[in-house]
């Protein structure tokens, strides 16, 4: 088990609060010092509806949508690949890719003289 922190969590309509995420084999605990934001959920029953930089918008069992802040690089990534997400979960510092040059010179294949 490992055990996530610097993390917030918010449900609509109400305040966000920090959490701790305990991540186990086949299940996923909330922890805060709010007990309405605890919870206890199974991993196949997370699911990842929307990633935006460092945030995740999740829904839970029960219909339970909540949105994930990760404040430390790296957190976000882990949480991800613990639950079994496939796609690749940016990491909140990540930095953008380089475009690729405008134009690219072509190269002319040698002439065979003959």
């Amino acid at each position: 088990m490992s055990v996530l922190k610097n993390i917030t969590i918010s449900v609509e309509g109400l305040p966000e609060t920090e959490v701790w995420v305990a991540l186990m084999k086949t299940a996923v605990a909330f922890n805060s010092l709010n007990p309405f934001y605890d919870g206890l959920y199974y991993k196949d029953k997370i699911a990842i509806k929307d990633i935006h930089r460092n945030q995740l918008s999740l829904q839970l069992s029960g219909g339970r949508n909540v949105l994930l802040k990760f404040g430390s690089p790296g957190t976000m990534e882990e949480f991800c690949k613990n639950i079994n997400y496939m796609a690749p979960c940016p990491s909140p510092v990540s930095s953008p890719s380089p475009s690729p040059p405008k134009s690219t010179p072509f190269l002319s294949p040698p002439s065979s003289s003959s």
